[in-house]
């Protein structure tokens, strides 16, 4: 099922350790006015996917999947091609 977590935090850096603390890490967001915040804290977050304000918005191109218990593999995008293909080789 999922998970939705909204807590207090510190600062910056409690907010990044309590966020990795958890078991799931599909999707994460980071919601600020400060691109360099948004940047510097989405690169250091454990989570498949990370959304700076907004939230649940995928293209068909991009990977989608999660580390940890959020489950292995990924849909969408090329990462997914090699999920639902298998090469093959023919030589004459």
């Amino acid at each position: 099922a999922p998970v939705v977590c909204i807590a207090p935090f510190d600062d910056e850096a409690d907010a990044i350790a309590k966020a990795n603390a958890s078991a799931y890490a599909l999707g994460a967001a980071v919601w600020t006015r400060d691109v360099g915040r948004a940047h510097r804290v989405a690169s250091k977050l454990h989570a498949g996917v990370t959304w700076v304000n907004c939230h649940h918005r995928n293209g068909p191109d991009a990977p989608w999947g999660g580390f940890l218990k959020s489950g292995v593999g990924r849909e969408n995008g090329r990462d997914s091609q090699n999920a639902y293909t298998a090469s093959k080789t023919l030589v004459v």
